[in-house]
Formats: structure tokens, sequence, C-alpha cells
């Protein structure tokens, strides 16, 4: 879910993540309501289908962190204990890594953050977590195999974003849904620009 990126200056005055997450809520939540369904941000209250999944305390990977956003909703909204993520760059979540420091140090939480080369690839000692949002490379081989790697590593949920954004990603969530009984669709939207997606583990159901 891309939703507005912020600088340095614009995060000026706030002292904690709380903070930070109360004025992107209020930002994005104000976008969303007044009437642009278009906008990425339209995502921030659909994407309620995949947290609910996500037990308080619990843990959870971002794949694909880009500033950190979601991670924030995660841990202040849901009280993560263990959060992994990556992503190509580091160079827009440094942004919020002073106040990601500061929560975690603050709640004992554990927060993982690596650069990667892209690669559908986890690392091999890859944790086993609650929760997966997938938010990162746009082409549906990627995609098929990330949810591939995804699978063995995930307790309960997959999220995908960018489904209408990107036909391609339908077509890589398609792919593993045929391939394999253990994960089936539970939620998706693939008219409201951009689409989500949430796969859940069978045995929750």
């Amino acid at each position: 879910m891309l939703m507005k990126y912020y600088t340095k200056k614009e995060l000026k005055g706030y002292n904690t993540l709380e903070e930070i997450w109360s004025k992107v809520y209020k930002d994005n939540f104000d976008f969303v309501t007044s009437g642009n369904a278009k906008h990425p941000n339209a995502t921030i209250n659909r994407k309620k289908h995949f947290l609910k999944y996500l037990p308080k305390g619990g843990s959870h990977r971002e794949v694909g962190a880009h500033q950190g956003l979601n991670i924030a909703r995660v841990l202040v909204d849901y009280k993560a204990s263990y959060v992994d993520s990556f992503d190509i760059t580091n160079k827009y979540i440094n942004i919020l890594m002073p106040y990601f420091n500061e929560y975690c140090e603050r709640n004992n939480v554990q927060l993982d953050f690596a650069v990667t080369n892209g690669e559908p690839k986890l690392s091999q000692t890859a944790k086993l977590v609650d929760t997966v949002w997938i938010d990162a490379c746009k082409r549906g081989f990627w995609v098929h195999a990330m949810l591939r790697e995804c699978a063995k590593t995930t307790r309960y949920a997959i999220g995908v974003d960018d489904l209408v954004s990107s036909q391609d990603i339908c077509r890589g969530v398609d792919a593993f849904l045929k391939e394999q009984n253990e994960w089936i669709l539970k939620y998706e939207d693939r008219i409201n620009y951009p689409g989500i997606a949430v796969l859940v583990k069978n045995e929750n159901i």
C-alpha cells in the first residue's frame, strides 16, 4: 500500500513512532474520505481484511518496506513483538529508522531490516512469522516465487498488494493458488485501485 512519502521536514516536531503513525493515519484517512477512491491510500481500510490475522503481540514480515509506514501500523496498532523486513534500498526507511529504534527499545520489540538484491528469496535463517505483506516487485513471476518462499515460513496469512495496478501480479497469485491446496484465497479486491489479495492457510479457516 503506497502511502504519502514523508520528509524529515514534515516530521519535525514529532518525537515518537506513535505520534508519527497518528499523523500518517489522519492524513491518509482524511484523503480517503474526501472521495478519491482511486488513490492508493484508499486501501488503508481494506487492509483490515489482512491485519485481522495478525494477533496482538504477534510476528510479521514486510516484503518491500519502502518508508516503513505499514511497519509502523503493525507496531503501533497491533503491538507486534517481532517484525522483519527487506527492500532493495534503505533510502526511504532511513528517515523513520530513528523512530523505529526508539520505539523498539522502549517496548522491547525486535525489528530487523535488510537490503537485498531483489531476488524472490528469503534468508535461510528466516523465522516463522504470523503474517506476511508483499508489496515489492510488480512482476508476476516474482510474486509467484515469493509466495512459494513465504508459504514455508508463515503461520496464518499472506497479503499481496497492487492487483489492480498490475495484472501481472494477479497472474502470479493465481499461479500459486492453482499449484497447491494448503493456502486459499480468503479476500480479494481487483476493482478498487490498487487492489489486494489475502491468502490464508487452510488449517486456520
